[in-house]
């Protein structure tokens, strides 16, 4: 009985340790966003900077990335290329790596006092 739960044991905190680390394959690259709605955007990240891009309509957002964790950072936002948006500058958007697969990963933005409600959103990594 005492192997059996140290076998249970050891493969729950193997999952868990395998499944931090692999957020760590999303710290950089370049990504799109599997919902058809958000098809137009295109997010590049290095380690301080994610740069947005909408294809369609011209607007590029600059954020600041401090990764709090292996599987959570902060974005706050530096700069909008679109007037109307300037509201957004300076606020700090929470983001926590949920699940992670081969290409990419699930992910919820905490509401804030610009977004009214938790956004789940999944995020392939195409570079």
């Amino acid at each position: 009985m005492r192997i059996k739960f140290s076998i249970i044991i050891m493969l729950f905190t193997w999952t868990i340790f395998c499944q931090n680390n692999s957020c760590l394959n999303f710290k950089t690259g370049e990504f799109i966003y599997s919902n058809p709605e958000y098809s137009d955007w295109k997010i590049t990240r290095t380690d301080t900077i994610q740069i947005e891009n909408n294809s369609k309509t011209g607007i590029e957002i600059r954020s600041s990335i401090n990764w709090i964790s292996d599987c959570s950072y902060t974005l706050t936002c530096k700069s909008v290329s679109v007037p109307s948006l300037k509201n957004i500058i300076g606020k700090v958007f929470k983001v926590s790596i949920v699940e992670t697969f081969n290409d990419g990963y699930k992910c919820i933005s905490k509401r804030n006092d610009v977004q009214t409600k938790d956004m789940f959103l999944e995020m392939i990594k195409i570079k």
